[in-house]
């Protein structure tokens, strides 16, 4: 069921929080073989047992491929969890964000990118994705440079009994 106010999540099967978060780190390597990317997950063992969540896989998915655009040999992504609260982080080590675009991001089609190569809408869909499910999604600047990209659900939107 649904949190209050909230859609249900959507398709995928039953998989624990950590294996959700390898499966799409596998599929990331996978579409682009060169990327340096590493998972961390820390909470509770066993993990949660989840719906591996279609539409926040693809979010998850996008963040990385824009991490990697930037920063194709060190991409970083956590996941922690606790009883309550599931945080996902992408950490690129890119040129970070422009201080006009905070916002911008994940509301209007907005892009860095070169012309042809970028229109922002992968964002606003992982956005969407994220606040349907009851949860944020933040982007930050890091202080060495790069930017890091936030997502926090309530771990309810997406558990399975």
């Amino acid at each position: 069921m649904a949190a209050a106010g909230h859609a249900p999540a959507e398709g995928g099967g039953r998989e624990g929080l950590d294996g959700f978060l390898e499966s799409i780190a596998r599929r990331c390597r996978a579409m682009g073989p060169g990327i340096g990317l590493t998972l961390r997950c820390e909470g509770a063992l066993p993990a949660a047992a989840i719906l591996a969540e279609q539409s926040l896989k693809q979010a998850i998915l996008i963040l990385l491929n824009n991490a990697a655009d930037v920063s194709p040999d060190d991409v970083q992504m956590t996941g922690e969890w606790d009883s309550d609260t599931f945080r996902r982080a992408i950490i690129d080590r890119g040129s970070g964000m422009p201080a006009d675009s905070g916002d911008k991001l994940g509301r209007v089609f907005f892009t860095t990118k070169p012309e042809g190569q970028g229109t922002g809408l992968g964002l606003v869909l992982a956005a969407n994705a994220v606040r349907r499910l009851g949860g944020a999604l933040r982007w930050s600047n890091r202080p060495n440079g790069g930017a890091c990209a936030e997502i926090e659900l309530p771990l309810a939107t997406l558990r399975i009994a």
